[in-house]
């Protein structure tokens, strides 16, 4: 009952005296009581304390489970003893039948970040994810990205500085690859911010649009990356694509499939309908939608078209109506959150003019 209630004094002080009470002969507790005194002991970071009811399970019989290894790994660290920690995973290689779990990893790694011991948090994550399957977690990826960008503001050897980089680049290709990307706005500022190199760091990282070879799919700007398929469809694969979409939507509702036809509609009869690329205006115009401070910010969808239409594409936008008028919502993903919105001033209104023109 006190585990449940989370008192760790009394659950130590109650299995103390269960102890003493068999005469030095060791008591054998079910196991999920030793992991609810460990957990316990290592948010303290009672290393010493994880250490003595380990050797007591080892008396008693009782295997380690990977909760006691996380509790352990964990202690050390609130006791600011990486290297004690690092080993205790390490030991877990040697470890019959115990599969590690992402929180036997995430507190060695986040310490190694704030540390400024990026690498190291690396070769970790690296284990993680070759060695056991484990993913980490969005924000844990963005962690080690911010750790690994301001220790390549402090290094001036340019092989540790090539180094840092070649590891941010692969972190940033695995959190796309492995994640669904970050969800919270502050991860993507902390990155956005780290990344703001200076001096010999400003030629590293740069946006750009680029024209992905039609033939081979390669990026020009970095050869590495896997290279795409170009999406050449012939007459035949569009006109089954085109009708294989309005089917979809008939089922999906009259009204879609309505609205649908009018749009191919439109653009088969529209005279300037040479479009040569596709904006998705809502995606673009919003910043930090469904947080408290985002907005619908028309000028940036502005600046992309106009720079879209400097390389000499002719862009389309696609804008639901609800985000042409006056009152644009920015819409809360808490239930008991106020609901926000943006209100579009004159200038607003010009640059509204001048995407419709």
């Amino acid at each position: 009952q006190s585990f449940k209630l989370g008192n760790v004094s009394e659950s130590l002080r109650l299995y103390q005296a269960l102890i003493k009470t068999r005469n030095n002969t060791m008591y054998k507790l079910p196991s999920q009581c030793y992991d609810g005194l460990l957990t316990g002991l290592a948010r303290r970071g009672d290393a010493r304390g994880c250490e003595s009811i380990i050797r007591d399970m080892e008396r008693a019989g009782i295997e380690r489970s990977e909760a006691s290894y996380s509790a352990l790994v964990q202690a050390h660290v609130e006791n600011n003893e990486l290297e004690k920690a690092k080993r205790v995973v390490e030991s877990l290689r040697l470890a019959e039948n115990i599969e590690p779990r992402l929180r036997t990893f995430a507190p060695l790694v986040r310490a190694f970040c704030i540390k400024n011991r990026p690498l190291e948090a690396r070769s970790f994550v690296r284990s993680m994810v070759l060695e056991h399957g484990i993913i980490p977690t969005g924000d844990l990826f963005a962690q080690l990205l911010v750790a690994l960008a301001h220790a390549m503001h402090q290094h001036a050897s340019k092989q540790i500085d090539s180094l840092l980089f070649d590891e941010f680049r692969s972190t940033l290709r695995e959190l796309e690859l492995y994640t669904d990307g970050l969800e919270c706005s502050d991860d993507l500022d902390a990155i956005y911010h780290a990344i703001q190199f200076k001096g010999k760091s400003q030629r590293y990282l740069q946006a750009r649009f680029v024209q992905l070879d039609q033939t081979t799919g390669a990026c020009p700007w970095n050869v590495e990356i896997q290279k795409l398929q170009p999406p050449r469809l012939d007459a035949h694969d569009r006109r089954v694509f085109r009708d294989r979409l309005m089917d979809v939507t008939a089922a999906a509702s009259a009204r879609q499939f309505d609205q649908l036809a009018k749009f191919d509609f439109w653009l088969r009869e529209n005279k300037h309908k040479n479009f040569s690329i596709i904006i998705d205006g809502p995606n673009v115009a919003y910043h930090n939608q469904n947080f408290q401070g985002g907005g619908f910010n028309i000028q940036q969808l502005v600046l992309v078209v106009h720079e879209l239409e400097r390389l000499g594409h002719r862009p389309l936008i696609i804008m639901p109506s609800k985000y042409c008028e006056p009152v644009i919502p920015n819409h809360a993903k808490q239930s008991n959150t106020t609901t926000h919105t943006e209100f579009l001033n004159k200038d607003d209104d010009d640059d509204e003019d001048s995407l419709a023109s």
